[in-house]
């Protein structure tokens, strides 16, 4: 499973794909800096997780996030911010976001979520299978640890759902 990181801070995005590469059957590609380099890395490369700054794309990503969900419905995006609000939520979710996660406090559930998806034997982002991860959280057919920590997520009220 390939993901990409895309942050304007080289001390993060070190961060973030040290994380990832301690995860099995995890392929960390390069980290992008702009929205520029992020779509055109999204596009050469056709990673199936996008974990992405929120202001990756200027003063804030949406235009680039609704971009990316028009170009990829498929890719899991998943937006990390320092600043987690409600109305922010709001915004993400409409513009396609899967996960809206506290870059500094929901760290541990960030690895915990990649970790379940890339050893799944039902990976729900492999092109293959026929749902994809938002069809299987409402039908149940999600790993339980998945599901548990995409619950420890929608507890925390930082979590937008599928």
């Amino acid at each position: 499973m390939k993901v990409l990181i895309a942050d304007g801070s080289p001390m993060v995005a070190a961060r973030l794909m040290n994380s990832m590469q301690e995860i099995p059957k995890v392929e960390t590609l390069d980290h992008t800096r702009d929205a520029q380099t992020t779509l055109e890395s999204i596009r050469a490369n056709n990673p199936e997780i996008l974990i992405a700054d929120v202001r990756i794309g200027g003063a804030h990503g949406l235009h680039l996030f609704q971009a990316i969900r028009r170009e990829r419905p498929e890719m899991i995006l998943i937006i990390l911010s320092n600043a987690v609000y409600p109305q922010s939520r709001k915004h993400y979710q409409a513009a396609g976001a899967d996960l809206f996660m506290d870059k500094s406090n929901e760290f541990i559930h960030l690895q915990q979520f990649v970790r379940e998806l890339a050893v799944s034997p039902t990976n729900p982002v492999n092109k293959s299978h026929e749902n994809g991860i938002r069809d299987q959280l409402a039908t149940g057919k999600l790993k339980v640890g998945l599901q548990l920590v995409l619950l420890a997520l929608s507890a925390s009220s930082r979590f937008i759902g599928f």
